[in-house]
């Protein structure tokens, strides 16, 4: 009998070890954290990884120029920001939420995801064995901004945030893992303190066109003067009308209600140094110099200033890698819910079902709001004649009206002797569209 308990346990040890190797394995798709730094080559994936999150700022159902009154729909699209400015705002399902992400994650993964990733990176990526230590520095650099700026987004849609310095071990406890929030002051202090870490190890400027939109020392320098900007702002500065009393359970004060007038000064000396950078590295004002359309060349000689105005503010926004960019985004896509798409005057050699969604539109008070031609509010501008603003006028080229109306065209007084930047940003009934070629 002994004998037979004896060769049962045995089986038993042999089960449980053939057992335990069986499972010890590493799922499908799915790849060892060793192999990620295991060679250039592969941390360069775990690099752009760390990029990927940024988010979509020209994706339409993840733009939160939606949030605003200044763009609106005439039909019903189930677009983020224009569900919550219907009241549609949930627990349950958080539109635009950059804490859980949303969408299931597939349009935007949660920004703690993204943190997780960078702190993975910031750990391993001095492993890596065919990289120099200048290019480990510099990769690390960027990651670590990144890892900031991600904070940043946050505190700047939640305030105070918990700060995610150091990834949990897989073996932390339940309570381990329940952290409280940091003040907002941690925040920014945390947000600071790792951009500067980050300068000193990045280029100061990356020109390289196959890598464009990686973290450069120009970009790190003037979001650090946007952060203290924003940490001296009266919205997280001594702002006791709205957040006196808001303590955690701890009884933490998560905001200081005591106004700083250090923070403003601190701001500046910030955004001086990261406009002498831009400056150095050959940011500047962007101006026009391309081909003007053919309609236009007779306005240039009537009034070359108001032309290129006109020019200046509309192709600064669509002439890609222009001298004012400071930081743009590479990723290439021609998905069709970019805001741009939905907000195109139809081409009318396009045949795709993209093409026809043109829906978006501005909102009549942003047509109101730009100034007239002389610099001043359309209601407070003697020139104008703000009562009829309504009634219809015929383009004539003995003024002004030749910039932005087809000549022997009607449409009302309202689109005439406006600003350059009406003409620019808005596209009305008989007027111009000026199209990047």
């Amino acid at each position: 009998m002994k004998k037979h308990i004896n060769v049962l346990v045995v089986l038993l040890l042999i089960l449980f070890a053939t057992g335990c190797e069986y499972l010890d394995i590493v799922p499908e798709k799915t790849q060892e954290l060793s192999l990620v730094f295991e060679r250039k080559e592969q941390a360069y994936k775990a690099l752009a990884t760390c990029y990927s999150y940024l988010p979509k700022s020209d994706d339409l159902y993840g733009s939160h120029a939606t949030l605003t009154d200044e763009l609106t729909s005439p039909i019903r699209q189930s677009v983020n920001g224009l569900e919550i400015m219907r009241g549609k705002q949930s627990v349950g399902n958080p539109l635009l939420s950059l804490w859980q992400g949303y969408n299931g994650g597939s349009w935007q993964p949660s920004l703690y995801n993204a943190i997780n990733d960078c702190n993975i990176f910031l750990e391993n990526i001095v492993n890596v064995p065919d990289m120099t230590e200048r290019e480990k520095r510099e990769w690390g650099a960027e990651v670590r901004f990144l890892k900031a700026y991600y904070h940043f987004l946050l505190v700047m849609r939640y305030g105070p945030i918990p700060i995610m310095d150091k990834n949990f071990p897989i073996s932390a406890s339940p309570d381990e893992v329940r952290v409280f929030r940091n003040s907002v002051d941690e925040c920014f202090d945390f947000i600071e303190t790792e951009i500067d870490l980050a300068i000193p190890d990045l280029p100061a400027r990356v020109t390289n066109t196959n890598f464009l939109g990686r973290v450069d020392r120009t970009i790190a320098a003037a979001m650090k003067s946007r952060v203290l900007l924003y940490a001296a702002s009266p919205l997280f500065n001594g702002n006791a009308q709205f957040y006196a009393g808001y303590t955690d359970k701890n009884g933490k004060a998560l905001f200081n209600t005591s106004y700083d007038s250090e923070k403003w000064g601190t701001a500046l000396e910030a955004a001086e140094y990261a406009i002498q950078l831009a400056e150095s590295n050959g940011v500047q004002m962007y101006f026009f110099d391309g081909e003007y359309r053919d309609y236009d060349n007779a306005n240039v000689i009537y009034d070359q200033a108001f032309t290129e105005s006109i020019y200046n503010y509309k192709f600064m926004f669509v002439d890609r890698w222009n001298s004012e960019l400071i930081w743009g985004l590479s990723r290439v896509t021609s998905d069709w819910y970019q805001i741009q798409a939905s907000t195109l005057i139809k081409n009318t050699a396009a045949s795709s079902n993209e093409a026809a969604w043109q829906w978006l539109s501005p909102t009549y008070r942003m047509a109101e709001l730009y100034y007239t031609k002389n610099g001043l509010p359309i209601d407070q501008d003697l020139t104008f004649d703000y009562d009829n603003k309504f009634e219809l006028r015929r383009g004539a080229s003995a003024d002004l009206s030749v910039f932005v109306v087809q000549i022997g065209q009607e449409t009302v007084q309202l689109h005439f002797d406006r600003e350059p930047r009406f003409y620019a940003t808005l596209a009305f009934d008989r007027g111009y569209n000026r199209p990047m070629v």
